[in-house]
């Protein structure tokens, strides 16, 4: 007489941590996802022709800078590095004629992204 096998064990549930930081992620991932400016750009390659990797590494700076925002002391050094690599970003493309910088002849005005 055949034995049935044991039935398989479940996955551990995850910290509320882990929990968390894969709610974030998926949120992230979405908001992206469903960006009509970004979806433009994407599909327009107004980033040229690594655009669907710039905004894939939008994505990933997001989640840097949350995860490390978490940790102890360090938040403060993501969010320098983020935002000094989303400027150097934004002056080429005002230096190529692309993006809002080339829109207002220069720099942005106040409150313009």
């Amino acid at each position: 007489m055949a034995t049935a096998a044991p039935p398989a064990a479940a996955a551990p549930p995850l910290s509320r941590a882990a929990a968390n930081r894969a709610a974030f992620a998926d949120g992230v991932r979405i908001l992206l996802a469903t960006w009509p400016l970004l979806q433009l750009a994407v599909t327009n390659e107004w980033g040229g022709p690594e655009s669907t990797a710039k905004a894939e590494w939008l994505n990933e700076v997001i989640l840097e800078v949350f995860d490390t925002s978490t940790a102890a002391g360090r938040g403060d050094e993501a969010r320098t590095r983020a935002r000094g690599t989303a400027s150097m970003r934004s002056d080429a493309a005002a230096w190529r004629g692309t993006g809002p910088h080339a829109l207002s002849g220069g720099r942005a005005q106040d409150g313009a992204v």
